[in-house]
């Protein structure tokens, strides 16, 4: 039986921890509603979630190749504006419903910003890297959302015309720095409770499926761990809820959970730490 629980573990989203300055590879495809994608709960995603994937939508790759929870299906395990999803592999290992007429390119080593920041000056966003395919034009004072820096360019996505693209240049190109531009507002933990509650819940309700899968094959009725938020106005502490022995088996789990939230709040001036179960979020 501890076997089985420890196949559980090892299926529930692995991950290892990062340093402060986040670096990552990013898979950009031009079209990805022709892919076949999973959500974080293995279900496939329908045709309208997929048309509400932008074009040229940048996947922060997890994991390369993963076998999914059926031991069979293969798959690219990404995160995609702080969700994971997984991006399925046809049995050559290339990304499944992907022809030759998509555009699709891995960035390795890209720095990761995840902030907000306006023009500094006009000027043009490209489709493709580094300079190449249809233009945007962008003025002065338009916002866009940095995503990552690769070389000297910048991925970014300009919100009001849900466009992504490349913005070719230094620093001096935008108006304020992300870290200027967080300090323009206070932000507190009541901003951010709900996107951390909606994540922990989505970790709840897989442990959940995944608990009653296996008592009812083994016969058994292990409690199901359960991640709890609590807010105090100063801070937030979510605390995984669970026996000694489920806690130390869930430890790759929760490395995920942290990384899961880490990425969620990428670019706010908020501190993560983790101790013993516990992961406490505050103010900077």
């Amino acid at each position: 039986m501890k076997k089985l629980y420890a196949i559980l573990f090892c299926i529930i989203l692995p991950a290892v921890l990062s340093g402060t300055e986040k670096k990552g590879d990013f898979l950009i495809i031009s079209d990805p509603s022709k892919l076949s994608i999973f959500n974080q709960f293995e279900q496939i995603l329908t045709e309208t979630d997929l048309n509400n994937i932008p074009s040229y939508t940048p996947f922060l790759i997890v994991n390369r190749k993963e076998t999914l929870g059926d031991q069979i299906t293969e798959a690219i395990r990404c995160q995609y504006k702080g969700q994971t999803c997984f991006l399925l592999l046809d049995e050559k290992g290339n990304l499944k419903g992907l022809s030759s007429q998509h555009y699709h390119n891995i960035f390795k080593s890209c720095l990761i910003i995840g902030d907000t920041v306006s023009l500094n000056q006009s000027t043009n966003v490209y489709q493709k890297y580094p300079s190449s395919g249809p233009v945007t034009k962008c003025s002065a004072g338009q916002t866009v959302s940095r995503i990552f820096r690769y070389s000297s360019s910048y991925y970014v996505f300009i919100p009001d015309k849900k466009v992504y693209g490349w913005i070719n240049g230094g620093p001096s190109i935008f108006k304020t720095s992300a870290k200027n531009l967080v300090k323009s507002r206070t932000f507190s933990v009541n901003d951010i409770y709900e996107v951390v509650e909606n994540r922990l819940k989505a970790v709840n309700e897989t442990y959940n499926q995944y608990f009653e899968f296996f008592n009812d094959i083994t016969h058994q009725d292990k409690s199901v761990p359960q991640w709890k938020l609590r807010n105090d106005g100063k801070q937030l502490k979510c605390t995984l809820s669970s026996s000694a022995q489920i806690s130390e088996q869930l430890q790759n789990s929760t490395r995920y959970v942290l990384q899961d939230i880490e990425q969620i709040l990428l670019g706010k001036p908020f501190n993560i730490q983790y101790n013993s179960g516990e992961i406490t979020i505050s103010p900077r």
